[in-house]
């Protein structure tokens, strides 16, 4: 079996998601003593996972800031990003950095961050991106970080990391 690269519980703790280096994402369930009840193929390493607080999406994002997110209800792709399409984008000079996902405590907010494309806050209903920071200083990185505590549906702090 290939090593695992991440790990996100999801559903309240229902529901387990793990990433092997090689793409692969298993979902597992409580129910039946975690018994493998899904499996996934993203198609390139992944590096970060992330359920939304009711279990409805799975986000998941890779190094080269490859990213999808699934209904998993359905097991459909909602949204995904390869920037392998997009054109004139000359990976060989961008770091390559893990991609960090964090949803809101409602749900209603996706938060991404990729070496390649600095931190997005995406609406999760509509796929509006409601803060895009593109960070391309390389010791300089801007996450987003949700208030724990009191959340408001526009209120998002911002902690600055020094690499």
């Amino acid at each position: 079996t290939e090593p695992l690269r991440a790990l996100a519980f999801g559903g309240g703790g229902k529901f387990l998601a793990a990433a092997a280096h090689d793409g692969t994402i298993r979902i597992y369930s409580e129910a039946g003593s975690w018994a493998l009840i899904h499996e996934l193929d993203s198609g390139f390493p992944v590096t970060s996972l992330g359920w939304s607080p009711n279990g409805r999406l799975l986000a998941y994002a890779g190094e080269n800031n490859d990213f999808t997110m699934m209904d998993t209800v359905f097991w459909a792709e909602l949204e995904s990003c390869n920037p392998k399409d997009a054109p004139g984008d000359d990976a060989a000079e961008l770091p390559k950095v893990p991609s960090l996902l964090s949803f809101s405590q409602d749900g209603k907010f996706l938060a991404r961050f990729s070496g390649r494309s600095g931190t997005r806050v995406v609406n999760t209903a509509t796929f509006d991106v409601v803060l895009n920071h593109t960070c391309l200083k390389k010791r300089k990185i801007l996450i987003p970080v949700f208030h724990r505590q009191l959340f408001c549906e526009r209120m998002i702090e911002c902690v600055l990391l020094f690499l």
